[in-house]
């Protein structure tokens, strides 16, 4: 983008009594000026606002990159080790996570017959929404 078209944006967005909160709604738009900063500078500060809650533990932490899952090595290396497990009856949990969810049953390897049967009626509901759309 041109550089005069960006300090005039910018010039017409320090007069803008709602600048902040149109900064603060578009950090993912591609093209512009919004709230008075360009797509490196909202990408940057989207980028330290990447707060998330762990997996394993639930605490809340800043992620480093776009796929981080955990908090900490020690959750990762927990979490892997229950997904790694062989399937067991009653596996303790992450925080948040119930027994009787497709969830357990898939990433926990949580083999309870909540769990299992969150499983069947998941795959029920996709056998019949398969045979709805191919029908």
């Amino acid at each position: 983008m041109d550089p005069k078209k960006i300090a005039t944006a910018r010039a017409i967005c320090e007069s803008c009594p709602v600048a902040a909160e149109c900064r603060e709604a578009s950090p993912k738009e591609q093209h512009g000026v919004w709230g008075g900063a360009d797509r490196n500078v909202r990408y940057e500060v989207s980028r330290t606002r990447d707060l998330r809650f762990c997996e394993w533990c639930g605490d809340e932490y800043l992620a480093l990159h776009t796929r981080q899952r955990f908090c900490c090595r020690q959750c990762s290396g927990k979490a892997s080790v229950v997904a790694s497990r062989r399937p067991s009856v009653g596996v303790p949990l992450p925080h948040g996570w119930d027994h009787g969810t497709r969830k357990a049953y898939t990433k926990a390897a949580c083999r309870c017959d909540e769990c299992r049967a969150a499983e069947a009626a998941y795959h029920r509901e996709r056998r019949r929404r398969l045979r709805l759309v191919s029908a």
